[in-house]
């Protein structure tokens, strides 16, 4: 992980989409202590009871949770018109159908 972050350089104002962040976990933990001040972590998963358990003990000043489907995602283009500047997955993106 530490290779990895070396390689993630979040700014100030930055947002960060980490998809499928399951109960919150992995961006608690190894990418929340890598983002700059004003920096901004939207992270997505697809079930109710992980976004749930992950606002319960996942929560950061800066960290948001959505619960969006694999096969939506591109709603995410109208929920932050703006874009990311980074986008994170471990081990999710083969969910993901092109458009």
């Amino acid at each position: 992980m530490q290779e990895f972050g070396s390689h993630l350089k979040i700014q100030r104002f930055d947002r960060v989409l980490f998809l499928f962040s399951r109960v919150g976990y992995f961006p608690k933990k190894f990418i929340e202590p890598l983002m700059a001040p004003d920096s901004e972590m939207v992270c997505v998963d697809m079930f109710p009871a992980m976004i749930e358990y992950a606002r319960k003990n996942a929560a950061g000043k800066n960290i948001g949770h959505v619960i969006i489907d694999p096969h939506k995602i591109d709603e995410l283009k109208h929920m932050y018109p703006t874009g990311f500047s980074h986008i994170v997955s471990f081990l999710s993106l083969q969910w993901v159908k092109e458009y």
